[in-house]
């Protein structure tokens, strides 16, 4: 009955937010803690932020006809970058991959139903080629460097807590960090 699903819908909701909760501080501690990032992504996936940030990316012509498209990459497999040239786009790929021994699939796949999921789709594809571009490396500071860098591109909120939780942590556990930090931070922006 109706009340029965609006009770599960908001038990759901309230579990996911209590989730998130946990994530955030257990990312503070470690913000290493991919699972954890991941936790944060399913929070923040929720319609109305992600309806948000989908409008504000639409408002360029450009990104308009990539939502309507919705390209998608196939998986990868890192064998078939050996083939491509080192100093290429596919020759970069590999080596930034196979250096780091990171897995171009780690990411969990995401069904393309809407504008919303397609988002998320393509920032889970495109997020280890946007530190190849913008030469932020995979460590806290590079990750939180190219997190401002998509909070510019995207104003996705999600980036803005992810951002915190790295100054938190820095302050925190590193202070001596804090001005390399920042430093990235300004750099993405």
């Amino acid at each position: 009955n109706y009340s029965y699903s609006v009770s599960m819908y908001l038990i759901q909701k309230a579990v996911i937010q209590i989730k998130a909760i946990r994530a955030f501080f257990r990312l503070i501690k470690d913000p290493t803690n991919t699972p954890e990032v991941f936790v944060l992504v399913e929070a923040f996936s929720e319609d109305s932020i992600l309806d948000q940030v989908v409008a504000h990316l639409k408002k360029d012509p450009e990104n308009r006809k990539i939502f309507s498209e919705k390209f998608k990459t196939e998986s990868w497999n890192l064998e078939d970058f050996k083939k491509y040239t080192p100093g290429t786009l596919g020759g970069t790929d590999f080596q930034f991959f196979q250096t780091r021994g990171f897995d171009p699939n780690f990411y969990p796949p995401y069904r393309v139903e809407e504008d919303r999921t397609y988002f998320r789709l393509r920032v889970s594809q495109t997020h280890d080629l946007w530190h190849m571009l913008t030469g932020f490396e995979t460590d806290v500071r590079g990750e939180i460097g190219l997190q401002a860098f998509m909070l510019a591109q995207t104003t996705s909120p999600l980036s803005g807590l992810l951002i915190a939780i790295g100054l938190i942590h820095t302050v925190l556990n590193d202070r001596w960090g804090l001005s390399a930090l920042l430093e990235s931070i300004s750099t993405g922006w």
